[in-house]
């Protein structure tokens, strides 16, 4: 899947606030439309603004929040 060309401070910056919108919201329908948000600006960084400390950072806690999400997930449907 190629992603999409724009511009990739404004990206980061949009992953960014994902994270502090799934941090900030109990509900967990707030917590997925955060997810979808964060995903959406990762697609829209391209390959070479996913480096230095501040993507890199961003992209730790993007993958915690996904598998913190999906354990989540797995708990209230079982």
């Amino acid at each position: 899947m190629e992603r999409h060309r724009g511009n990739p401070a404004a990206a980061v910056s949009r992953a960014e606030a994902a994270v502090a919108v799934h941090r900030r919201t109990d509900h967990h329908l707030g917590k997925a439309r955060a997810l979808k948000a964060l995903g959406l600006a990762l697609r829209e960084c391209p390959d070479e603004a996913l480096t230095g400390e501040r993507a890199e950072s961003c992209l730790r806690e993007a993958y915690d929040l996904f598998d913190s999400f999906g354990s989540y997930e797995a708990e209230t449907v079982s």
